[in-house]
């Protein structure tokens, strides 16, 4: 039933054109004609023309004299206008960008037709009708300013306020997907889009189902505030455009590289002496090559593009692999130590144009990954990674019409998927080294993920000229999303090991699960929203109303009934479950849950704009909103657990588990190796906590946009921000922690890492009783809100010779606690610090000389991140008797965010000339990244022993133990040099 609602919606989409949502990846041109005294002029005709449009547009003036064309690409526009009785006038050099409204105001005088009054060369620089933190990065800036070839890079580099916690080097981070941030609000609440079309990953909101290939994009905006009403979230908006073929047949050849031979070493004494090897965060070899064209198939109708890209990013990672000590197996010790990652991609997309009111688009996007060892660190080694192989696919549809001067229609369609597999490299089973947290012989699982997201939405956009003394904008939208995902689970032995490396390698816990276990999940949101922005004089003021209803689905599913632990019909006798002493039977099979959970919001959104001085030069900008969470597909609670169960490990001293002819007595297994019993998990039924409510945040934002000179816009923003009604998911019930915690006090080793020194401190921790069986449940507190206030100042410059981003963002975050997952993460050193980078500057440009020659650079300055030294309590065992729990627990030892880290300067620089060649064009340049060869440290150890290291990183040296907190794990990479070499052909008819 639910599938044939969503089904009637799609269709309902795509068949009425009253449902809609506000257009965001594209542009508006607004243009007024008025005569000598300033009076409209209704009647006139306005052609705009581009070469990024296969035919001139053309409309009339209204009453008000506006004509308005919205569902623009980005690009440079041209409008001419003629009137019977005045000159014709003719604007050149229009430039653009997505969600941008350019306001083009035309004083006519008169004459005759034949007369012509041609502007060019300033184009507005100033929105003054719509409101957001905006930050358009197109294809010049892209192209003309060094940066690593993927979409984290340049929006580190060159999107105001947006912090990304693992800063890169040239493009030696391009490997994986990092985590953005802005104005307080975490990862898991930003959306991408890909032409306008959510491509975030179901399972892990805030990233991407893939990944992107910059040298096809025409245009991508940043956007963290003050967001349109078509966009549900409050974190950060990435819509980056493709390119699209046109009437002009063009293409080009990039290629890049940079590697071992090209770079220098930043590894000095203080490094060598904390375990890295000289070369140990160089890169080997990083390249991109990319080929693309496209033009017509029928001149004025029907086009093509096309991109075939290929990007090798081999790097090695500091301190990997970690150091295995001699009784450790190591049987992948020969195979490669560095972080390799190819991706191979290939697009498509066709344009066709039907006249000049219809436009219809397809693409398609397929992508391989290959990275063999996935989660390399100083904590694993080539054993305990993870070896991944992925497969990603877009496929989009779109359907654009202008169904009259005022009216406009768009509709999208797409399907997505990820294959998306982790797997175990050995057949040993998973030994976690409770001391210093290495974890070898293998990693912890094998998920093999299959993520899909099939996404509808559409557009409506009508324009009143006159109503109520001035004119409306209206947009009304529609969006639905079915975000379903697969998952299988194996882990060698079935099982999780830990022991204790110090003072003697012991054994501590073995933690048996339930697998093979496969699940099924899914989330449904369904979005409907209206806006009116009504504009008098100076004046204009945005109103808009949004409402989503989210379901989170859990399929009928089954899982292997005969699995090695816990098979079907396992009865455990006489558990206590939410307070609760019952018996608990394993099943397999379960039916669909529906609800899980299922919340109907409503979320307003109200700005204003003001024409200072009447001439589109100075505008200031107000709004609020309320704006709602997004949730992942492992949200809803599954009843289709991991069941494990966590015991002490009576081990034979060879660190390998044997469970022997152990046999389940109705509790627990007696028997082989297994020891006694601590912890039950995941046996609860899981459901959602129906009076559990949706979090959001409400966002203020206060700003002025000025145009400083031609070309030139400064803005200064105030922000505010507070979430409300976040969630956590503690272990137990919250009533329940008096009776399954014991306040005890233990010793805590200090930062030195060693028991008996001046640095020892008491501590008092929460101990989880013995025999309790965990049963999560979603709460809802707002001590976990974040309350946020920051200031953003920019400087933006767009001409034909110099393009340039200027950013400064300051930022406060306050937030009490920042978990309630066990009575430990809320009562001990809980408060403190909170936030990402509090200062963050950024500029990035470039000046095309004369003799073709062209001069570009970055500078990024950011303070670092605040820190908190914790302490791993050991879980007792055997040889482990004092100074730990029975269940060892991760406590901060320190107040939160007590330590901050050193500030982040980065300078890169860029060189180049460019040649014509029987007019095409020839482009050479030579970068440098972080010219001044910094190694700051950008991450640390933050726990309360000792590890073991080489110095130098030399495995024939002797293990020397040094206190692992403050001990680096990451630091900047050294100066390293790309060479970049660029083809541009055709252009011509």
């Amino acid at each position: 039933m639910r599938r044939c609602v969503f089904l009637a919606a799609t269709l309902i989409t795509l068949l009425v054109p009253s449902f809609a949502l506000a257009q965001v990846q594209t542009g508006v041109i607004s243009v007024k004609a008025i005569d000598a005294q300033g009076a409209v002029v209704p009647g006139a005709s306005v052609t705009v023309t581009s070469p990024v449009l296969p035919a001139p547009l053309s409309g009339t003036t209204d009453s008000g004299g506006v004509y308005q064309v919205p569902g623009l690409t980005p690009g440079t526009y041209a409008v001419k206008i003629t009137l019977q009785g005045f000159q014709t006038y003719v604007r050149e050099d229009i430039i653009v960008r997505q969600s941008q409204t350019v306001s083009i105001d035309a004083p006519m005088k008169l004459g005759t037709m034949s007369e012509e009054v041609t502007v060019k060369g300033e184009s507005p620089i100033v929105d003054t009708k719509t409101v957001g933190a905006k930050t358009n990065i197109d294809s010049t800036i892209l192209q003309t300013t060094p940066g690593g070839k993927d979409i984290w890079n340049i929006l580190e580099y060159k999107a105001t306020g947006v912090v990304v916690e693992t800063p890169d080097v040239g493009g030696n981070q391009g490997g994986l997907q990092r985590s953005l941030s802005a104005r307080g609000v975490p990862n898991a609440q930003n959306t991408q889009l890909l032409n306008g079309v959510n491509v975030n990953d179901p399972a892990a909101q805030g990233f991407s189902m893939n990944y992107y290939v910059p040298e096809g994009f025409e245009n991508i905006q940043v956007s963290s505030g003050a967001e349109d009403i078509s966009v549900g979230t409050g974190g950060v908006f990435i819509n980056m455009v493709t390119k699209s073929g046109t009437n002009f047949f063009s293409g080009q050849g990039v290629q890049t590289y940079q590697g071992h031979s090209t770079q220098t070493h930043n590894v000095d004494s203080t490094l060598l002496n904390a375990g890295f090897r000289p070369d140990a965060n160089s890169t080997e070899l990083l390249t991109n090559s990319n080929v693309q064209a496209g033009g017509p198939l029928i001149q004025n109708k029907l086009f093509y593009f096309g991109s075939f890209n290929f990007q090798a990013t081999h790097v090695k990672v500091p301190g990997f692999p970690a150091v295995a000590p001699s009784y450790i197996q190591t049987p992948l010790s020969g195979s490669s130590n560095q972080d390799t990652t190819d991706i191979l991609a290939g697009e498509g997309k066709i344009t066709y144009q039907h006249g000049q009111k219809d436009r219809f688009e397809g693409y398609v996007s397929k992508q391989r990954y290959d990275k063999p060892n996935r989660g390399a660190s100083v904590t694993t080694t080539q054993e305990s990674d993870q070896k991944e192989l992925d497969t990603f696919v877009i496929t989009q549809v779109a359907y654009n019409r202008t169904l009259s001067d005022r009216m406009f229609l768009d509709a999208k369609a797409s399907y997505n998927n990820t294959h998306f597999p982790l797997h175990q490299k050995t057949d040993l089973q998973s030994l976690l080294d409770s001391t210093s947290q290495i974890r070898y012989n293998n990693s912890t699982s094998y998920p093999l993920m299959f993520r899909r997201r099939a996404e509808v939405v559409a557009n409506w956009q009508y324009y009143v000229p006159e109503m109520l003394h001035g004119r409306h904008e209206f947009k009304a939208g529609f969006d639905n999303g079915y975000t379903p995902e697969t998952v299988t689970t194996t882990r060698a032995g079935n099982v999780n090991l830990t022991f204790n490396s110090a003072p003697t390698p012991t054994a501590a816990t073995v933690q048996i699960f339930n697998s093979p276990l496969v699940q099924n999940r899914a989330v449904m949101t369904t979005a409907f929203y209206g806006q009116d922005s009504y504009s008098y004089g100076r004046l204009n003021v945005i109103g808009g109303i949004r409402w989503e209803r989210l379901e989170g689905y859990l399929p009928a599913q089954s899982t292997p009934p005969d699995t090695q632990y816990f098979p079907a019909g396992t009865v455990f006798k006489g558990v206590t479950i939410n307070g609760v002493t019952q018996d608990f039977t394993v099943r397999k099979q379960f039916d669909a849950v529906h609800d899980d959970p299922l919340w109907y919001n409503w979320a307003p959104r109200v700005a204003g704009t003001y024409d200072l001085n009447g001439n589109g030069r100075t505008a200031l900008k107000v709004s609020w909103g309320k704006y709602l969470d997004q949730i992942n597909t492992g949200t809803p609670p599954n009843p289709n657990a991991s069941i494990n169960q966590t015991y002490t490990w009576v081990d034979n001293g060879d660190l390998v588990f044997q469970p022997g002819n152990a046999v389940w007595d109705g509790t627990k297994y007696v028997g082989g190796e297994f020891g006694n019993l601590r912890t039950n998990g995941n046996l609860a039924v899981a459901t959602f906590n129906k009076s559990a409510r949706r979090p959001y945040r409400n966002e203020a934002v206060v700003s002025i946009d000025h145009q400083l000179f031609p070309n030139t816009a400064v803005g200064v923003a105030y922000v505010h921000g507070r979430e409300r009604d976040q969630q956590s998911t503690p272990d137990v019930p919250l009533d329940q922690w008096a009776n399954d915690y014991t306040l005890v006090t233990l010793t805590d080793p200090g930062r030195d890492g060693k028991l008996g020194t001046s640095d020892d401190k008491p501590i008092s921790v929460y101990s989880l009783n013995t025999g309790v069986t965990t049963s999560p449940v979603t709460v809802n507190d707002d001590r976990l809100s974040q309350h946020y206030n920051g200031v953003d100042f920019t400087v933006t410059q767009r001409a034909a010779h110099f393009n340039g981003l200027f950013g400064y963002t300051y930022s406060h975050t306050t937030q009490n606690i920042i978990s309630l997952t066990n009575p430990n993460s809320v009562f001990v050193n809980a408060s403190g610090q909170s936030g990402g980078r509090r200062h963050n500057l950024k500029a990035t440009g470039s000046y095309q000389w004369k003799w073709g020659l062209l001069f570009a650079g970055n500078f990024r300055l950011q303070s670092g991140l605040p820190v908190t030294r914790q302490w791993a309590i050991p879980s007792c065992s055997s040889t482990v008797t004092t100074n730990c729990l029975t269940t060892g627990v991760t406590v901060n030892a320190e107040t939160r965010g007590s330590f901050e880290l050193p500030w982040l300067p980065t300078l890169d620089l860029r060189a180049g000339r460019y040649f014509m060649l029987a007019g095409n064009r020839l482009d050479l340049s030579v970068d440098v990244y972080n010219v001044t060869n910094a190694n700051t440290v950008f991450a640390i150890r933050t726990g309360s022993n000792t590890t073991p290291i080489h110095v130098n990183g030399d495995p024939t040296t002797p293990t020397t133990n040094i206190s692992t907190w403050n001990s680096p794990t990451q630091f900047l990479g050294p100066r390293v040099l790309r060479v970049n070499v660029s083809y541009q052909f055709g252009g011509r008819r």
